[in-house]
């Protein structure tokens, strides 16, 4: 059996198994797993709220990284102290800010813990002269990861999930490395350079990805990515929200092959669009990405303006995460194929609201 197999093999079995903390697992996985070939038999629900009087521990750790025993405790603290609604699978996420592969590719990593996430400077000044993007397994940020999804896995196992680190991806990890208003000037003055880096960002990104997949399910713990799906093959959550800077033309030529590259080579994969309608047809028409995931951006807080773009989603047979406020689940659900659809709700503000929402799906 070859590692693939073998791994795709091992999340089966995982899955089949109840969590301390979610005794229904083993359902919530299969409708999970039945939403990704759009047959769910409802729509699923994702949030969460802080359990009463639990003191919650800051999200994030940053302190604790080089403190493995300490890290773990403050993680499972963090899982204990909320109560997870609907089709949440309580997890705890191992923490190094948005886009960590920018630092294991040797960006100065600045950790905020006070706000709860990172910043990278960028070293990539000239094309010509390009810093190495192959993953130097002596990276610090590299080893400690890997050091933490081994600490972390041991301790969830049968208890909760273990979610990878938010990797990123290629163009966006380029942005760090370069600096996002100097990438705007590179899409236009040299392009087949960008996209030629990209490639050799989808290799390191393939090593982090798998060596954190196979020792998660290694151990028996439960592995899943940041929007919370469980699913039983790999599967990566590709991203590219360098993509409002740039048009409908230059996302294709520039950012579409290392997306469609990292999805094929996950196996499946849910796309993070963030705020940038304009490029869903280039989504809808690559048959990697599996389904589609969708943020409105700033100053477009509502849902139900993009009712026809979630259509002409789900019409292409790919499933659909609406992150959208509890008020417009109804009309949502009025119009969308349940089989494929999933709601995160933000803000989940009780649990009462979770399980009104949950009743409004399960009579959809």
């Amino acid at each position: 059996m070859n590692s693939t197999h073998a791994l795709n093999a091992r999340l089966a079995g995982i899955r089949r198994k109840p969590l301390t903390l979610m005794p229904n697992f083993p359902e919530v996985a299969e409708r999970w797993e039945n939403w990704w070939n759009f047959k769910a038999d409802r729509p699923l629900l994702i949030g969460y709220v802080s359990r009463p009087g639990t003191a919650v521990p800051l999200e994030s750790g940053f302190n604790l990284l080089d403190q493995p025993a300490s890290y773990v405790a403050s993680r499972r603290a963090y899982v204990e102290s909320k109560i997870w609604l609907g089709d949440t699978i309580p997890s705890a996420r191992i923490e190094l800010g948005p886009v960590a592969l920018g630092g294991m590719l040797g960006a100065p990593l600045k950790l905020m813990e006070n706000e709860g996430t990172t910043w990278q400077d960028p070293i990539i000044h000239d094309w010509d002269y390009l810093p190495p993007l192959a993953l130097d397994p002596e990276n610090r940020w590299f080893k400690i990861v890997s050091m933490l999804a081994d600490a972390m896995a041991q301790d969830a196992a049968g208890d909760y999930a273990v979610m990878l680190p938010e990797l990123g991806g290629a163009v966006d990890v380029l942005s760090n490395l370069r600096d996002p208003n100097l990438l705007c000037l590179d899409v236009l003055e040299c392009p087949e350079k960008i996209r030629q880096a990209a490639m050799q960002v989808v290799e390191s990104w393939q090593t982090v990805f798998s060596a954190q997949y196979q020792k998660i399910a290694g151990h028996g713990a439960v592995p899943i990515q940041w929007l919370g799906c469980w699913s039983d093959r790999p599967y990566a959550i590709t991203t590219c929200d360098f993509n409002y800077m740039i048009s409908p033309d230059a996302f294709i030529d520039i950012c579409m092959p290392s997306i469609h590259e990292q999805a094929a080579r996950a196996g499946r994969s849910v796309f993070h669009l963030d705020g940038a309608p304009r490029h869903v047809q280039a989504l809808i028409d690559d048959p990697a990405i599996t389904a589609i995931q969708y943020t409105p951006g700033d100053g477009t807080p509502s849902a139900l303006a993009y009712l026809d773009m979630f259509k002409r989603i789900q019409a292409a047979g790919k499933p659909v995460i609406v992150t959208t406020g509890a008020e417009e689940v109804k009309e949502l659900v009025r119009n969308l194929d349940r089989r494929g659809l999933v709601f995160r709700i933000t803000p989940m503000r009780s649990e009462q609201m979770g399980a009104d929402l949950l009743k409004i799906l399960e009579q959809a």
